[in-house]
This record gives structure tokens, sequence and C-alpha cells, in this order.
């Protein structure tokens, strides 16, 4: 991972509280060591279900959890969608940037007008 600038981690949630299958390669290169992520620093962002109780947005935590056991640094809290409460993922994901931008040092995208 390029260390040069932060990233936006975003993941959604599968069954029971597990990586989506998109996402599990990521995960294992990850937690066996493939890179240094010592320099490394991200946002995160999930999506869930509420009505999933303990499981909701989980996968967002695994990974959350993965890159900070390999050294990599999270910025602001993890934004977490809950797709129970009806409100558009798109929505909430413009807005969550604003609470994360000054903690990154970069600025925060806007939502397209009237959206």
């Amino acid at each position: 991972m390029d260390t040069s600038h932060p990233h936006v981690v975003v993941c959604s949630t599968y069954g029971g509280g597990e990586l989506p299958t998109s996402a599990r390669a990521f995960a294992t290169a990850v937690a066996e060591g493939a890179a240094d992520l010592s320099s490394v620093r991200y946002a995160a962002f999930g999506l869930g279900n509420g009505t999933y109780g303990e499981a909701f947005s989980r996968g967002v935590v695994v990974l959350d959890e993965t890159l900070a056991a390999a050294g990599a640094s999270r910025f602001g809290d993890a934004g977490r969608h809950d797709a129970a409460e009806g409100r558009p993922p798109a929505r909430q994901a413009c807005e969550w940037p604003d609470g994360i931008a000054e903690l990154s040092r970069v600025p925060a995208p806007r939502a397209p007008h009237g959206k």
C-alpha cells in the first residue's frame, strides 16, 4: 500500500458477520504480513444492517482489526451505515468524511447538490 497518502477502507458484511468474499484475500495477505503497514493511515466505513445484532457491520470491524494488528493506523471513528434505518448509504457516506477530513489532512469530498 502506498504510504504517501491516507486510504479509505469500505467494507460490507457477509452472512453472520464475516468479510465479503471480495475482501478475504486482502485480509489474509495483511494478516500474513505481506507488507509493512506501519506507515499506512486509513479511515474505515462499514455497510451493514442493524437487524443482525452483533453481526451488524462486523466486516469493517474485522478489516479494521486486521489492519491495526499489521501496524496500520486508523484516523477518526469508523463510519457505519445501517440499511435498517432506510437512509441511503451514498448520503451517509458523503457526510461521514466531514468528520475525518481534518484528521486526515485532506479535503472532504462534497455530495452533489440536492443529494
